[in-house]
């Protein structure tokens, strides 16, 4: 008979069973050879190898023994580790730390101790959501910093060096610069004359709860900045989470006001040099600063709950206004929200509905990426 090509030894591999394997083997090493080559099971034959074939008559040889027993203690012991080790984790380590909620940084809601000195949320055990401050004021800062106003005190008064003007033109883009592409789009320049109705106006919507179903609406002093899909897709960007006692910490717990977080740009931000100048600007020596540095320093100042319910500095206890929120499911200590009764009806009940939607995803998609992170 002739034995198939290795092409065809090669299908052929694909089919036998180990003992056929050692079939091929024994009784045809030249096919052996050729399956080997094709990179199924059988190895190659070896030719000095010497095969009493009564010893094979009833399949591979029987008399076996057992190689590496060395490793079956050494198995043991690790077995036996992983149990001591769990029940120590379990006597001494929290379980519940394998389901509980983590806040922004990695700490555990509901503990009583968090890794690196974090915040103690004993009786915090709800992830629910603050403001991101620094993300809703910040194109709000960036018009007031950047507005004709601003620069004409900037450029005139405060800035001592033709360096320092061009680096402040350039990263407002009021002068052409490899960073900018064009004109920041900031809602519109401001005079002296309209800068501090305009700050005032927005401000008042992030930082007055009474004023929050303005702050969702296109007809707000916000525009639709707030008031768009868009927004509401990013929504993660514009909140902290945070471990609370509720879900839902608003004004009315009178919990509220015992901090005050007034608002500046991040310090590695190239706008919080500029910011600061203002701010701290001498209305003596320069009269012309005197509205935009009354402007800053009132109207960016927030209502931060207190430490006693929000272990987390003053920035980041901020309320989100125009928001409720509320537990996913009863006992899973995650919280989710929908769109406030009087923010509904401003905007309308299938636009909140719309909006809140977006928003539901948006954190679905955030929690279960930091669930598979931390997981």
């Amino acid at each position: 008979a002739t034995w198939p090509t290795v092409s065809d030894a090669s299908l052929a591999a694909q089919r036998v069973s180990s003992f056929s394997c050692w079939q091929i083997s024994t009784h045809q090493p030249a096919m052996a050879n050729a399956v080997a080559v094709a990179g199924f099971c059988c190895p190659p034959a070896d030719p000095d190898e010497k095969v009493n074939s009564e010893e094979l008559q009833e399949g591979p040889v029987q008399n076996r023994g057992c190689t590496d027993i060395v490793c079956i203690p050494i198995f043991i012991a690790a077995q036996v580790a992983f149990i001591v080790v769990t029940i120590i984790g379990v006597q001494d380590g929290d379980p519940g730390k394998l389901y509980k909620p983590r806040d922004y940084r990695g700490a555990y809601c509901g503990v009583s101790s968090n890794w690196n000195n974090g915040p103690v949320t004993t009786d915090m055990p709800m992830l629910s959501y603050t403001m991101n401050v620094s993300s809703m004021a910040d194109t709000i800062m960036k018009q007031t910093v950047c507005s004709t106003y601003a620069s004409d005190v900037m450029t005139n008064y405060l800035l001592s060096t033709q360096q320092e003007k061009d680096d402040y033109l350039c990263d407002c883009c009021l002068s052409p610069c490899a960073q900018c592409d064009g004109a920041l789009d900031l809602g519109g320049d401001l005079s002296s004359t309209n800068l501090a109705d305009v700050i005032s106006s927005k401000m008042v919507e992030l930082t007055d709860p009474a004023n929050a179903q303005n702050l969702f609406s296109p007809g707000g002093a916000n525009g639709d900045t707030f008031s768009t899909s868009n927004f509401w897709e990013q929504v993660t960007k514009y909140v902290n989470q945070v471990c609370l006692p509720e879900c839902m910490m608003t004004p009315d717990n009178e919990t509220i006001g015992s901090r005050e977080y007034i608002y500046t740009p991040s310090p590695d931000s190239p706008f919080y040099g500029y910011w600061d100048k203002l701010l701290k600007a001498d209305v003596g020596a320069v009269p012309a600063a005197e509205s935009i540095k009354n402007t800053i320093a009132t109207a960016f100042t927030f209502a931060a709950l207190p430490e006693s319910v929000c272990p987390y500095h003053q920035s980041l206890c901020v309320p989100m206004p125009g928001m409720n929120l509320m537990e996913i499911s009863a006992g899973s200590n995650y919280c989710t929200f929908e769109i406030a009764a009087d923010v509904a009806n401003a905007i309308g009940s299938a636009a909140s509905a719309a909006f809140a939607s977006l928003g539901f995803d948006s954190i679905s998609g955030a929690f279960s990426e930091s669930f598979g992170k931390f997981a």
